[in-house]
């Protein structure tokens, strides 16, 4: 299951997620955050758009992985 185009809005990935976690009778959600914070909210922001909807409307347990820190060189 794929979202419907290329540049899927949060809210569209998130849904296709969730009917994803469905249709696989999954346990559990586990997301790699990758977008770098923008939502002045200490904890909700440093997590991404996707991986903030996903934490509000799973009933699952949701991990969100965030890669090592690598400073610029």
């Amino acid at each position: 299951m794929y979202a419907e185009k290329e540049g899927a809005s949060p809210d569209c990935i998130s849904k296709t997620v969730l009917r994803c976690v469905d249709e696989l009778h999954a346990d559990i959600v586990a997301l790699s955050a990758h977008n770098s914070a923008n939502d002045a909210d200490a904890f909700e922001g440093k997590v991404g758009s996707v991986a903030n909807l996903m934490l509000k409307n799973c009933r699952l347990p949701v991990a969100v992985v965030r890669p090592p820190f690598r400073p610029k060189a």
